[in-house]
């Protein structure tokens, strides 16, 4: 949603005669992702621009980081979790009708590595299984990364506590 709410903000690219207008666009703009961000609960937002295969404008915003809080820049990366699985889905079916496969096509046939399910290595993977998440690959184990996360948080945690014990102790605050 919030990306919908931006893509309807009109932005400007910059030369000598406009930068005033882009300044005061940027402000706009700037001040318009910050206030969705309140309203969406957002932490943090990095956010950008593309005319012609050229970045025109960039920008981080919030803390993507709780302790210690580091702010987030244009070079900050995110997990992107299934946002790609939208984007990859779009892009294939442009493929689709430009008739660059057929969606019963093994997608090996198009792949410099080979996709076969362990379990059943005979049978083809198709796009149309790809797409339809029916192609019965597991590339996540929800397992490991609640693990992963919990012991993250620890770490965190611990790292703060230490940290604070350490700044307690030296300006005598205990």
């Amino acid at each position: 949603m919030l990306i919908c709410l931006l893509a309807t903000i009109p932005l400007t690219t910059v030369n000598a005669k406009e930068s005033s207008d882009f300044s005061s666009n940027n402000l706009i703009l700037n001040q318009r992702i910050k206030l969705l961000m309140k309203i969406g609960h957002f932490p943090t937002l990095s956010a950008g621009t593309v005319k012609d295969d050229t970045l025109t404008w960039s920008n981080g915003y919030g803390f993507y980081t709780k302790l210690p809080k580091i702010r987030a820049s244009n070079d900050t990366i995110y997990m992107a979790g299934s946002v790609s699985k939208t984007i990859t889905a779009a892009a294939l079916m442009q493929l689709y009708d430009n008739g660059s496969f057929d969606l019963d096509d093994d997608v090996n046939d198009y792949l410099n590595f080979s996709l076969r399910n362990p379990k059943y290595p005979d049978v083809n993977i198709t796009f149309r299984m790809l797409l339809a998440h029916q192609s019965s690959l597991r590339d996540y184990n929800y397992t490991d990364y609640y693990i992963f996360q919990v012991v993250k948080q620890t770490i965190d945690c611990v790292i703060t506590k230490t940290i604070l014990f350490k700044m307690k102790r030296q300006f005598h605050l205990f």
